[in-house]
């Protein structure tokens, strides 16, 4: 069976944390206030559309790099 070795650097490494916990953090409480009972806050019909295609492969994509970065020894020592 064959192995397959990423390198990935540093500061990419960081740069993904980034961008998954701010991915993860949006995807939780960026719709929050249109979500509730706001007194009649309505979000435009595109915001709408934009988080409903695209906020299941968002999660996904973060969570799979939490998964990926703790299981090569870039999640820290107690993060899963």
């Amino acid at each position: 069976m064959m192995r397959i070795i990423f390198f990935v650097s540093q500061v990419l490494v960081v740069i993904l944390w980034i961008f998954a916990i701010a991915m993860n953090w949006t995807l939780l409480y960026g719709m929050y206030p249109h979500n509730r009972d706001s007194g009649g806050l309505i979000s435009p019909v595109w915001l709408h559309n934009l988080y409903e295609s695209t906020h299941r492969v968002a999660w996904a994509l973060s969570c799979a790099w939490v998964i990926y970065a703790c299981l090569t020894g870039w999640g820290g020592k107690s993060l899963l």
